[in-house]
């Protein structure tokens, strides 16, 4: 006799909608900022929108706890921890940069119309460090410190595994935290930035919280498979 099927809950439908949906508004922007040359902003919705991709491909792999049909993720699931490694570095390192141009643009009294060739490399080196360089060592650094290769849930799909370690505090966790309190400081080297910031931070992280929240709400049922 055959096991009934696992049936598929709300949240194996919701979370790939309305990933999509942001996937699809954040189109727009991204091609915008492409055209008017401000990586900063753009490699800001490319993370998101790579990492909405990862939120629909993985809820219609695994949509439900049936361990015994899943596939094991081989390859994708490589790929795909080490991109969500990289983007807990990255997302701050970019609003470092969005950050420090609006303080640029709002310090009147260092206003410049056309940009010096120093600032002009500075600008360069900071996307350059923050957007490309960071996020490459985070994955790097990755294997010194991951358990497992990745964990298979439920709907959330792929997700990294760390060692308890003091070298996890020192590799993974004290770098976002520090690069975000770069970013505060930029916030505060000028009054109007603080307001901006806010706007920049609400309009991006509102549909992401939405769907941290259905992933968590997935991962309190779900069953796992280590790898």
């Amino acid at each position: 006799m055959a096991l009934p099927e696992t049936p598929v809950s709300s949240q194996a439908i919701l979370l790939p909608v309305l990933a999509f949906v942001s996937v699809l508004l954040s189109i727009i922007p991204l091609v915008l900022h492409w055209k008017n040359r401000n990586f900063a902003a753009s490699s800001l919705i490319l993370w998101y929108l790579l990492l909405n991709i990862f939120n629909i491909v993985n809820a219609l792999i695994w949509p439900t706890d049936d361990l015994d049909l899943w596939w094991d993720g081989n390859g994708l699931c490589d790929i795909e921890v080490k991109i969500m490694i990289a983007s807990y570095v990255a997302i701050p390192g970019t609003l470092v940069c969005i950050f420090r141009n609006l303080a640029q643009v709002l310090d009147t009294s260092r206003a410049n119309l056309v940009p010096t060739q120093s600032q002009r490399w500075w600008n360069h080196t900071m996307v350059l460090s923050f957007c490309v360089i960071a996020p490459v060592i985070a994955m790097l650094t990755h294997y010194v410190y991951q358990a497992n290769r990745y964990i298979l849930y439920a709907i959330a799909g792929c997700l990294n595994n760390y060692d308890r370690s003091w070298v996890t505090l020192v590799l993974a966790w004290i770098w976002p935290l520090i690069i975000c309190l770069i970013a505060g400081y930029y916030c505060g080297s000028s009054t109007g930035v603080w307001y901006l910031a806010f706007l920049v931070v609400k309009a991006n992280l509102w549909l992401v919280i939405v769907l941290h929240r259905l992933k968590m709400l997935s991962l309190c049922t779900a069953r796992s498979r280590f790898f």
